[in-house]
This record gives structure tokens, sequence and C-alpha cells, in this order.
């Protein structure tokens, strides 16, 4: 199974719920492939999400923002959207999951977390 998180930069919202969810699927034994991207991608991941993630025993590892693609899209089990419009990406018939009401980390990076973790 597979879940896309797209935002548009990249570097946070999409990189929290990401690696969130891997903590979450690891805790339960679950077998996902777990993608974050942007649709235009920072050079980096947000260094305040960087040190949230951290504080909360995570790591976003060495990785940086991705550009979504037709390909990462491709198969996915559920694309979630932080307001992005995928409309010209998704697989025919797919849809995407709309979480754009979730706060913005660089205001409050535990605000945002438990949103996401409540989704």
């Amino acid at each position: 199974m597979k879940i896309v998180f797209v935002y548009e930069h990249g570097a946070a919202k999409s990189v929290i719920a990401a690696t969130e969810f891997q903590r979450m699927a690891k805790h339960r034994n679950l077998n996902f492939e777990i993608v974050s991207r942007g649709t235009v991608p920072d050079a980096e991941i947000a260094p305040g999400v960087r040190v949230g993630l951290r504080a909360d025993g995570l790591d976003a590892g060495s990785r940086n923002p991705v550009k979504v693609s037709k390909q990462d899209l491709a198969g996915a089990t559920k694309i979630v959207s932080f307001g992005p419009n995928l409309s010209s990406l998704l697989p025919q018939g797919a849809k995407s999951l709309d979480w754009s009401s979730t706060p913005s980390p660089s205001k409050d990076y535990r605000v945002a977390r438990d949103h996401i973790r409540q989704q």
C-alpha cells in the first residue's frame, strides 16, 4: 500500500504527516510505502520541522523535498493534499483527501502535528 502526502513546498506539513504515519505504521506492524512530496518544493525541510520531529523522537533523515509527479501518485492507496490542486496529476478516477485546514507548522509545530495526528 502506498500513501502520498503533498504540500506546496514539501518541506513541512507533508514531511510531518509522512514521518508520523511511518511511526504509526511501524508501531502497528503495517507495511506501507509512505511518500512526502511538494508541488513547488523548497531546497530543504524546514528547520523548525526537523527540530520538532527530533523533539518527538522522530527523524526526517537527510532527505530533501521532492517535486510530486504522476508516477508518485500512480497506484497510491491514499493521496493527501494539504492544499495544492493535484487534478492534473491524479490517475484517472483517483481522488485526494483535503487536509488544507492543517495549521501552519511554522507558527506552532505542536498544533500542526496534533492536527495531523487526529486526521
